[in-house]
């Protein structure tokens, strides 16, 4: 199983019909299983997408829903694409905030098989943030992959630059996890958690008491920095730092971790790269001492 993440920063500064067709190229070529999107966006002034065409489409309604989808809607114009290359995905997605006063930006996830009981919570560190024009408004997307004891999928786009609010949004991530997926279901988180894994050791060694860092177990890596330069949050460093993530509780092996859509093998067409990793056959996951993931 293939699973691949990227904060797409859509309808801003780069191309869509380029990002799209880079997107589907890859997934393609790569027999990507799970994609998992951040900043996913519509225009907020677009027209609702009739129920008959999101149906058609694959798309699952989360149970918490809001803001509807909308023509131009960046995860439905990418699935319509896959369609035309016959692939069929189950999707969803969720509108989290109010985006440079002009989007509906959200977060999505897309499967090869069935994707059901979708739901998307808001996690915010404080009632203040709760109006879905503060740009500090979160949400967490999650559902069940294939049948019912199948494993859970989420992913989120998180605010990790401040410790007190990266810890009250953690915590509700894992609070909605727990109430949602069986004990022996494998659960896979994916997104853009803006915790720099090599600078931000608190906040990272928290994210790694609960998951395994696909990453830091992957048999093969590169060096999994994901933003290089300075970009909305990181204005003031031209440091590259690794704050996107693929985190598991699966004890299947990593065959790798590689950084892609970093214009170096890929072309690069957003303000982050992405990250893909494959899992493998089952085996125990060994920790050492010096490593910072740790097991469930």
């Amino acid at each position: 199983m293939r699973l691949l993440t990227l904060n797409c920063h859509s309808l801003l500064e780069y191309d869509t019909k380029k990002q799209i067709k880079e997107i589907v190229d890859f997934v393609v070529r790569e027999s990507i299983t799970i994609v998992a999107l951040q900043e996913v966006s519509q225009l907020v002034a677009n027209k609702s997408l009739e129920q008959a065409s999101l149906a058609e489409s694959g798309f699952v309604m989360p149970a918490e829903t809001d803001i509807p989808v909308k023509e131009g809607n960046f995860a439905y114009l990418l699935v319509q694409a896959f369609k035309k290359v016959k692939l069929s995905f189950s999707w969803t997605w969720t509108a989290t905030h109010i985006g440079y006063d002009k989007l509906d930006e959200g977060i999505a996830l897309l499967t090869l098989k069935p994707l059901s009981d979708v739901h998307a919570p808001v996690i915010v560190a404080s009632s203040e943030y709760d109006q879905y024009t503060d740009y500090r408004r979160r949400k967490l997307l999650f559902g069940k992959v294939g049948d019912a004891k199948g494993s859970v999928v989420a992913t989120g786009h998180l605010d990790g630059w401040q410790k007190d609010i990266f810890y009250a949004e953690w915590d509700q991530v894992l609070e909605n996890l727990a109430e949602f997926a069986d004990s022996k279901a494998a659960v896979y988180l994916l997104g853009d958690f803006n915790v720099d894994a090599e600078k931000d050791e608190t906040n990272y060694a928290h994210i790694c008491r609960k998951f395994i860092d696909t990453y830091e177990v992957a048999l093969s890596r590169g060096d999994g920095m994901t933003v290089r330069g300075s970009i909305d949050g990181w204005e003031d460093s031209d440091v590259a730092r690794r704050i996107d993530y693929i985190l598991t509780t699966d004890s299947k092996e990593v065959a790798y971790s590689r950084v892609c859509f970093d214009g170096q093998e890929t072309q690069r067409i957003s303000d982050h790269a992405g990250i893909v990793v494959e899992m493998a056959t089952p085996v125990t996951v060994q920790v050492t001492a010096n490593s910072k993931s740790a097991t469930a």
